[in-house]
């Protein structure tokens, strides 16, 4: 066994960094079976051991080992369980647009109280600054 970086998940597989070269790892059933109040018992960033793909095998996730901190939500229609959308996360950096399409201030309010709330540092970026001619965005 070998560890890996979670960098994404599709429906079946995993996306896993593994000596710097990234492979596709199915999802097996038994991470599901105690997954306690998380909607998935892993998220982009996990740091995970893996049984290294071969000629004769896929290669697997066998473990998903601690996080130092995760930026998550409550899962849609699930009133107890989190959707953890990103685990061992350093800087949370929020990138909205001044125009085209417009500041959405409830998106950037929300991503803000999620991020301070399990105390992530985060910055918030604004683009296209050059088309906000009338200076509504100045106050963010």
């Amino acid at each position: 066994m070998t560890d890996g970086l979670i960098l994404r998940i599709d429906a079946k597989f995993a996306h896993v960094e593994i000596d710097g070269a990234v492979h596709q790892l199915p999802l097996r059933g038994r991470l599901f079976e105690d997954q306690g109040h998380e909607k998935r018992p892993f998220a982009p960033g996990d740091r995970v051991q893996v049984t290294i793909p071969s000629p004769t095998s896929s290669g697997a996730i066998d473990a998903v080992l601690p996080r130092t901190n995760r930026f998550s939500r409550r899962a849609s229609g699930e009133a107890e369980r989190e959707q953890v959308s990103a685990a061992n996360v350093t800087l949370v950096l929020v990138v909205m647009p001044a125009r085209e399409p417009a500041f959405d201030p409830l998106l950037t309010d929300r991503v803000l109280a999620a991020a301070e709330r399990e105390d992530l540092e985060v910055a918030l970026v604004v683009s296209k600054i050059d088309r906000d001619t009338k200076h509504e965005v100045e106050p963010w």
